[in-house]
């Protein structure tokens, strides 16, 4: 027997349905498949992107529930005699723990609270998305025993929505198979990925941030730890790879001009190079030499017996050059004669020790400054005198010193010193000056240094306190 209802009542039903409807057929499954879309992302961006809209349609999914059981309890009888009313009450409990769980996440990976937890939120989640589908047809068909209206059209448009659901989670699913498979077709028809492409792309994925879904939840439930092992071995891998692109293409591209007889042509070239390379390596490896022609013995033919001898004579004299010994044994002829000059030990024989220094002069140079200040004005020579001498004196009292300098009777040695001295001292000052620069120049690269050394380390420090708050979200 059908009971009749007011209008009003009927659009409160109607507006139960709608609302648990869009949560419970509608929102839940659409955040389940975004999170299950975030595993095939490669992209971090887009991985927490994913993640926050299934935080969103979950958290508006238990709003509209709630809104829902709010309605039911207010303005229906629940005597819960029916499937619809017990599974309603179970999903309303459900949902709530569901969402609590949702926010206790534990942020570490690998331990065993976090693989607990995942399997706890993955059966739950599961179980009330597949309840809360069965219960909307429940719902339709109590809908129609009470009102007695066709709910025909509502039953197949939920019908189409859900398989197209299903078809669309199992679709994404198998994307990477199908990939792997050749299945995809491109520009160039069909795909066959090598194995070196599928080596590298799996290596990718392994690099990139996992998200909180898994493609295949029973099996990574079992294998995190093992898969943890794995992510901490890629780290230490080479990343060359990123410094060109962020990510491997996922389509093949084809090469013009390579195919597979190019790689025949290819292999068959190495094979060829290895042999050649074999054969010329081998023991009983022939020679085949030129020979020598045999030429007439003529004048012109003959070889002039000095010419053999100066080519030798040349090249050890260029050896010598080379080696730095012809060099050290001229030093050392100088460091003789030097020797043996200063010691006075003379040779009367002009062409056979000849030198360009007056170390006679040097010597009295030298007594001249051992002596005291007074007797300096001493040692001047006398002035020209007034009796008619010529140029020709003056020329005869000024001594030789070196070539091009010579020390007349004018010469006062006293300004000389002072000159000598002056120029000693200024030299000094610049040298300190010098090194005082230098030293006020270390010190401001140095406090430089420390400074960018300082900004270094706190750029870093902030890049590792940003680490932990972005694995945290």
């Amino acid at each position: 027997m059908h009971n009749k209802m007011s209008p009003q009542m009927t659009s409160n039903i109607i507006l139960h349905g709608c609302l648990l409807w869009g949560s419970m057929g509608f929102l839940m499954p659409m955040g389940i498949l975004t999170i299950r879309m975030s595993s095939r992302m490669e992209t971090g961006r887009m991985i927490k992107v994913l993640f926050y809209v299934h935080a969103i349609l979950q958290t508006l999914s238990v709003l509209l529930a709630t809104a829902g059981a709010i309605m039911s309890i207010k303005h229906f009888e629940n005597s819960f005699d029916n499937n619809h009313q017990r599974i309603g009450l179970a999903l309303y409990f459900a949902i709530w723990v569901q969402a609590v769980i949702g926010f206790l996440r534990p942020h570490r990976r690998g331990n065993i609270r976090r693989i607990t937890w995942y399997l706890v939120h993955w059966v739950l989640g599961t179980m009330i998305s597949l309840l809360g589908i069965i219960n909307i047809f429940t719902g339709l068909q109590a809908y129609h025993k009470k009102t007695s209206k066709s709910t025909s059209i509502w039953t197949i448009l939920f019908t189409a929505q859900v398989s197209f659901m299903g078809f669309f989670y199992l679709f994404q699913d198998k994307w990477d198979y199908m990939q792997k498979q050749g299945v995809i077709l491109g520009n160039n028809g069909s795909i066959t990925p090598s194995n070196q492409e599928i080596t590298q792309r799996d290596k990718q994925k392994g690099l990139l941030p996992e998200p909180c879904a898994k493609p295949n939840a029973l099996k990574n439930l079992v294998g995190m730890g093992e898969e943890e092992r794995k992510k901490r071995e890629v780290v230490v891998e080479s990343l060359g790879w990123l410094t060109e692109s962020s990510i491997m293409p996922k389509k093949h591209r084809a090469i013009e001009g390579v195919g597979p007889s190019s790689i025949l042509e290819l292999k068959a070239e190495l094979y060829k190079s290895q042999e050649d390379s074999k054969k010329s390596n081998g023991p009983d490896l022939d020679f085949h030499r030129a020979k020598k022609k045999i030429t007439p013995h003529t004048p012109f033919s003959l070889k002039n017996s000095g010419v053999d001898a100066r080519a030798r004579k040349d090249k050890l004299e260029l050896k010598a050059i080379n080696d730095g010994s012809a060099v050290y044994a001229a030093l050392e002829r100088k460091a003789a004669l030097y020797d043996k000059l200063a010691r006075g030990e003379l040779s009367d024989e002009e062409d056979k020790e000849k030198y360009c220094v007056d170390f006679f002069r040097k010597g009295v140079d030298q007594e001249e400054s051992q002596r005291p200040q007074g007797n300096d004005n001493a040692d001047t020579l006398p002035l020209e005198e007034e009796n008619g001498e010529t140029d020709a004196s003056v020329l005869f009292n000024m001594k030789f010193v070196g070539p091009g300098r010579t020390v007349g009777t004018t010469k006062d040695n006293n300004e000389h010193k002072r000159f000598v001295r002056e120029v000693h001292e200024e030299a000094n000052q610049a040298r300190e000056m010098v090194s005082e620069l230098k030293l006020r120049r270390q010190e401001q690269a140095a406090a430089r240094r420390e400074k960018l050394r300082q900004a270094y380390l706190r750029k870093q420090l902030e890049k590792l306190i940003a680490v932990p708050k972005i694995e945290n979200t």
